[in-house]
């Protein structure tokens, strides 16, 4: 299995073929809905569209302001927009490439491991796995950076590894740094990148110190630069870098927890009850020790690659917990640890490969490893067909069935794009009807609390912006339109909340929300 050599140091056609499937696949998933939307979504497409009309990248517009985008880093918005100058509108740009990173990483999965086992198997199962997984295939059918920061993550790590083995090789270096670089700048995330890499050239450069010191220079200064012109730019408009502030919050269990269920989601699926996840990761984890001991003193194959993307994935896990704990960040799922999946089916390979090549003759060895990846890969296989099955029917986020077939949306297609226009979900207005409008006023500051406030504390904000939206309903003939749809938004006053602090008659009503207008 793992055993089989190619003769010839070309790239298996196998690989090849299971990219064009994955990309045919995702372009049927996404047929009938379109690339799936969030948030996040409405940011990337507004700061794209906006650089292509000359307005630089910008937020989604609101009533009478449109402002610069600083929440997220730039590149990907760069990107849809420079796809943008060959007519593809944003939002299947981002389909399209998507779609086209899809097949891209399927294909380095299967090179590194083809590269550093020379096992066609071990290419062949890299890529089945990264085909196949929904940690990886979620992301690749929503408006999301996480695919473009996962193929310059790893082509830089690539990169980097092929740097450490010549003795020199400053092109590979450069090249590798600019590929970290702009990883960087598609996520914030991606700083861990650098101290990857740094820490990577001081461990197995094969040279005097001061000669690694000056590699790491160069990798920091390459990498790094990117990102500090946008800080600067930022800076300049703002103030600050970046929209996140320190907040410290300690309590981070919630987070360890949902680390874990996510791993575990990752060898059975979520219907799997507690006790059972326990075993199989525990099991899971003494094995993959045992293996990787085994194979570290045997001494038979290079671990730099191997060490690299533990060195990654504890660097990125780790950066995620920092900024929970200091600055409220995001909680873990298969959208963060994405890029985690993808290090760790590589390092699954390159770690199981010489072990079942030192596995020889008769035992139990070779039997339970062939087990695993069957049962990996089945299992694998019919989740990603039966989520794919669902997004072919429903769509993802709000490209789903349920919002383009929504009522008040098509309502709000049919009114004049210069009426102010209030709502509790901003986001879904600009993707679906491409109308400006502006958020309700937030009773939380949502930058410093990211959870409910158990002390229901008000921003002292809030009454000023309740009394402005009231101005500019009463005076401009503006509507506030509340979405029924929209139910994790705690930040935001309930509905009975605002009619309770603004008077508001409601002029139309529908099955999934109401337009109102000032007045009682």
């Amino acid at each position: 299995m793992f055993h089989s050599k190619s003769n010839t140091s070309s790239f298996p056609l196998e690989i090849a073929v299971l990219s064009l499937a994955g990309i045919f696949c995702l372009w049927g998933v996404t047929a009938p809905w379109g690339v799936g939307l969030s948030p996040d979504s409405a940011t990337y497409l507004s700061a794209a569209r906006g650089l292509l009309k000359g307005q630089g990248l910008v937020q989604p517009p609101q009533w009478n302001v449109t402002l610069p985008m600083y929440a997220y880093p730039p590149f990907f918005s760069m990107v849809l927009a420079g796809l943008g100058y060959f007519g593809i509108e944003a939002g299947e740009g981002a389909r399209l490439l998507n779609i086209l990173l899809f097949g891209s990483n399927i294909s380095l999965a299967g090179m590194i491991a083809y590269r550093y086992t020379r096992s066609r198997w071990a290419s062949f199962l890299s890529s089945l796995f990264i085909l196949s997984s929904l940690a990886i295939l979620e992301i690749h059918v929503m408006a999301w950076s996480e695919p473009l920061f996962i193929f310059f993550t790893f082509l830089g790590l690539f990169l980097l590894a092929a740097f450490l083995d010549v003795q020199h090789g400053y092109p590979l270096l450069v090249f590798a740094s600019l590929s970290l670089g702009l990883a960087f700048l598609t996520k914030y995330s991606g700083v861990a990148l650098i101290f990857t890499g740094a820490l990577a050239i001081l461990l197995f450069k094969r040279q005097p110190f001061l000669h690694r010191a000056l590699y790491v220079l160069i990798l920091g200064s390459l990498a790094l630069f990117p990102m500090m012109l946008w800080f600067i730019r930022n800076r300049l408009l703002f103030g600050r870098p970046t929209e996140l502030s320190w907040n410290f919050e300690p309590y981070i269990t919630d987070h360890i927890r949902q680390l874990f269920a996510y791993f575990s989601f990752w060898l059975v699926p979520e219907t799997t009850p507690l006790v059972l996840r326990v075993v199989v990761v525990a099991l899971f984890v003494i094995a993959l020790l045992f293996v990787s001991r085994k194979v570290i003193l045997s001494g038979k194959i290079d671990m730099k690659f191997p060490v690299i993307l533990l060195l990654f994935i504890l660097s990125h896990v780790g950066t995620y917990l920092c900024t929970t704990v200091f600055m409220g960040e995001q909680p873990f799922d298969n959208r963060a640890l994405s890029p985690v999946f993808f290090a760790g089916t590589l390092y699954l390979f390159l770690i199981v490969t010489p072990f079942w090549r030192m596995s020889q003759g008769p035992g139990w060895t070779r039997p339970c490893l062939i087990a695993l990846v069957l049962v990996l890969a089945v299992s694998y296989l019919g989740r990603g067909y039966q989520w794919g099955e669902a997004v072919k029917k429903d769509g993802l986020g709000y490209a789903g069935r349920k919002w383009k077939e929504s009522d008040i949306i098509r309502r709000i297609r049919e009114l004049p794009s210069d009426r102010p226009v209030y709502t509790n979900g901003p986001d879904v207005l600009y993707l679906l009807t491409g109308k400006p409008s502006t958020g309700i006023p937030g009773k939380a500051d949502v930058l410093k609390y990211h959870i409910p406030d158990p002390n229901h504390r008000l921003r002292k904000e809030y009454a000023g912006e309740l009394a402005k939206m009231r101005e500019v309903l009463q005076n401009n003939g503006g509507i506030l339109v509340f979405l029924n749809g929209i139910k994790t938004r705690w930040y935001y006053p309930s509905e009975e909340e605002l009619r309770q602090s603004v008077p508001l008659r409601a002029v139309e009503k529908f099955s999934d929300g109401t337009i109102y207008k000032a007045g009682s």
